[in-house]
C-alpha cells in the first residue's frame, strides 16, 4: 500500500535575522561602511594580508583602497555575510557601533521589499 503523504507546509517566515546571514552586496557595503579603519577592518574580516598590503601600496585614494578591500573580501570569503560585516564594525579595534546599526538596518530594509508575504524571496531583473 502506497504511503499518502501530506502536502508540504507553507514555509514560515524567514527570520529577520537569517537575512543578516546572506553574502553582501559591494554597492551597499560601500555605500554605508565608510570607515577610515579599512585595513585594520580587513584583517577582522579575515582579507589575506599580502593583498592588504597590495591594496595598500596602490597609490589611489582612501575611499577606492576601501572598495577594493570590500571586492576582496566578497569574492575570496565564502563565509562573507551581512552578519560578519556587523560584528567586525562592532569590535572594539574598529569601534564603528552606530555604522553598524545603519548598515544591518538598511539590509533588513531592502530584504523586506524583496520578501512577498509567503517568506519567499522575490527576483528583479534589472535592466
Amino acid at each position: 500500500m502506497a504511503e499518502r503523504r501530506s502536502p508540504s507546509p507553507i514555509p514560515p517566515l524567514l527570520p529577520k535575522s537569517s537575512v543578516m546571514n546572506g553574502k553582501p552586496d559591494l554597492k551597499t557595503v560601500c555605500a554605508i561602511v565608510r570607515t577610515s579603519r579599512w585595513h585594520q577592518l580587513g584583517i577582522q574580516l579575515g582579507v589575506d594580508e599580502e593583498m592588504l598590503q597590495d591594496i595598500l601600496s596602490e597609490g589611489s585614494e582612501a575611499q577606492d583602497k576601501r572598495t577594493q578591500m570590500f571586492r576582496t573580501w566578497i569574492n575570496s570569503q565564502t563565509g562573507a555575510s551581512h552578519n560578519q560585516l556587523v560584528e567586525a564594525l562592532r569590535l572594539k579595534v574598529i569601534g564603528e557601533d552606530r555604522m553598524a546599526q545603519k548598515y544591518e538596518e538598511k539590509v533588513k530594509e531592502e530584504a523586506s521589499k524583496t520578501t512577498d508575504a509567503t517568506g519567499k524571496r522575490i527576483h528583479y531583473c534589472r535592466l
